[in-house]
């Protein structure tokens, strides 16, 4: 026997075996069972959704020896014939390759003629929407009143580009994608009847893959099976199909989410080198990022997928906010249309990468530089040159400095340090490197942080409205909570859409903690009841931190010298006109020695 493809062999000969139809199916029955069966049916829908097998199980229902009948037969000679295409009453047109006013002509003609065996002459246009204007035109006529026991079925994916004239004098039913339950179920059937052994994983990423077309799931199965031999597993169908392995996007979107540039580069050439198509990587990419949207703004119930796979991508969705979420879809979208004017498909996807960490906050604008000893050994005996050599002394002066002894340069290239620079190092605590940090920790040594915002240059705004009440209210894995008063709410929305003083803070906040990788989060916090402050003692006065009091005395000296560059620069311009007038008079007097000047004269 002739081998049949899947979707051939596996084509509904009855309506009860349309899956996902139903609103369909039910309504044509009962219009058979009551005998209201219109002349004309406009049947809209994406491919492989089963437009033309229910056009094809109508006229078997209308013409069945039986019938008319809800159900075909699929017994008798007229049933046969039609599953066999051998039926001279059912007329199959592609619009696609007969668009022309002759072919609707031609079918103008024919249609004049009784039916040769059926009850019915049945016409059956796919992609009717390609048919040109004059072919529509010369279709009206005849579709508007046709001879008796003649019936239409007008079949297209793009309904909108079907005249109002055209369908407006149709039936039209709307066929739906099938679901991914539904497609993978109905798999499951085929596999059994045809013998196939096929994992879960598989046939999920099949039923993905197909994107809600059955006689798309069909053919991908068959394509699957003639490549594999044995039992058919995810890997055997990320092969074939180019499909990317979840896994591997999940890694990808880790990166960003964590700044490893590192390993998003490097996933982008594991993808490319292994010749899996780049348009794949951001279709699926798009699909896993609506997913993890729809997961984030409680749309969970709407993901048709299996629980264990959801509670992945609800893992996966910590790792981003909605609205980050949001703007990382729409760049891949937007990078699929620069894939295809780019020559190199790789630059399109590092780019994609880059555009996705500056998203997030994660782009790096440079990198440390790996500094050789020898370059630090050099520099620093330089330095300690230059501090060590004394002004030209008497000759016992300069014996009695050659004595001093001079610091070592440590064998690994870098300066022993001083006793002041140790005892600095050991007053700064910091956390281990491996040791979790907690909410106390942080508060612990919160003023501090504010004193070194305070002294970092360019951080005098964020340390002045931290300074109004906020502080650390909640830490976990991912994220440090700020609180902030609720009289700070203006100052709170800038801190949170401005990443640039998130690195700032967060470059502090490393100074203590270097392990510290956390990002920032803010809540609304009550304004607190501020307390008398108690006056604080001369001495308790004069006891200030000297870096304060160098901070107080280096900024009142240079406002002290702005103002006497201000004061002098408008003496100067005071004092310039008179000189320029005292020369113009000098050189008035010159000319006309008899005249007065005109100060001294007298005004009538």
């Amino acid at each position: 026997m002739e081998y049949q493809a899947l979707y051939r062999k596996w084509r509904p000969q009855r309506f009860e075996d349309v899956v996902g139809q139903k609103h369909i199916t039910r309504t044509l029955q009962n219009a058979i069972r009551s005998g209201n069966i219109a002349h004309a049916y406009l049947f809209c829908g994406p491919r492989g959704s089963g437009k033309t097998t229910t056009a094809r199980l109508l006229a078997k229902a209308l013409n069945c020896e039986n019938g008319p009948t809800p159900e075909p037969c699929n017994e008798c000679a007229m049933c046969k014939a039609i599953a066999d295409g051998r039926a001279m009453d059912i007329i199959e047109m592609d619009a696609a390759s007969s668009t022309s006013v002759e072919d609707v002509r031609e079918l103008r003609e024919t249609v004049k003629l009784a039916p040769v065996q059926a009850r019915y002459k049945f016409y059956i246009i796919d992609e009717v929407h390609r048919l040109s204007r004059a072919a529509f035109d010369a279709l009206l006529k005849t579709l508007e009143e046709p001879p008796p026991n003649v019936i239409f079925v007008l079949a297209t994916t793009e309904p909108n580009k079907v005249p109002s004239t055209i369908a407006s004098r149709c039936q039209r039913f709307d066929f739906h994608r099938g679901s991914e339950r539904e497609i993978k179920e109905y798999l499951k059937k085929v596999c059994k009847g045809e013998g196939i052994q096929i994992d879960d994983d598989a046939l999920s990423l099949i039923v993905t893959r197909a994107e809600g077309s059955w006689r798309d799931a069909l053919s991908l199965l068959e394509q699957v099976w003639a490549y594999s031999s044995e039992r058919i597993t995810s890997q055997t169908v990320e092969e074939v199909l180019g499909i990317i392995a979840e896994e591997t996007l999940a890694r990808f979107l880790k990166a960003v989410a964590t700044g490893e540039v590192r390993e998003g580069i490097q996933i982008v050439g594991e993808i490319l080198d292994s010749g899996k198509d780049p348009r794949e990587f951001l279709h699926s990419l798009s699909k896993l990022l609506r997913d993890l949207l729809i997961l984030k703004i409680g749309g969970a119930q709407l993901l048709d997928v299996e629980e264990e796979k959801k509670r992945a991508l609800l893992e996966l969705a910590n790792y981003f906010a909605h609205n980050v979420l949001l703007q990382m879809l729409e760049t891949v979208l937007a990078q699929e249309n620069i894939l295809r004017l780019s020559p190199s498909p790789r630059l399109p996807l590092e780019m994609l990468f880059a555009r996705l960490l500056q998203i997030t906050g994660n782009l790096k604008e440079t990198e440390k530089q790996e500094i050789k000893p020898e370059i630090i050994k050099e520099e620093v005996e330089e330095k300690i040159a230059e501090e060590k050599t004394p002004p030209p002394p008497q000759t016992e002066e300069k014996q009695e400095k050659e004595e001093k002894p001079v610091p070592a340069i440590a064998t690994a290239g870098e300066p022993e340090k001083s006793s002041a620079v140790e005892s600095e190092e050991v007053k700064e605590e910091k956390a281990p490197t491996g040791a979790p940090i907690e909410l106390t920790d942080i508060l612990a040594i919160w003023e501090e942080v504010l004193d070194r915002l305070y002294k970092k240059e360019g951080a005098g705004n964020l340390f002045a409205v931290f300074k109004q009440g906020v502080r650390p209210i909640a830490i976990d894995e991912n994220f440090l909570t700020l609180g902030f008063p609720s009289s700070s709410d203006i100052f709170r929305k800038r801190f949170e859409n401005d990443q640039r003083k998130h690195k700032v803070l967060l470059s502090v906040l490393q100074s203590f903690f270097p392990n510290f990788s956390l990002r920032f989060k803010t809540q609304l916090i009550e304004d607190e009841t501020p307390t008398p402050k108690e006056e604080k003692s001369p001495r308790e006065k004069n006891n200030l931190k000297g870096t304060e009091a160098e901070t107080i005395e280096s900024a009142q000296a240079i406002e002290l010298e702005d103002r006497r560059e201000k004061i002098s620069a408008s003496e100067q311009a005071l004092k310039q006109p008179e000189n320029e007038v005292d020369e113009e008079l000098k050189l008035f007097q010159e000319i006309f020695p008899e005249a007065e000047p005109l100060d001294e004269m007298s005004v009538s």
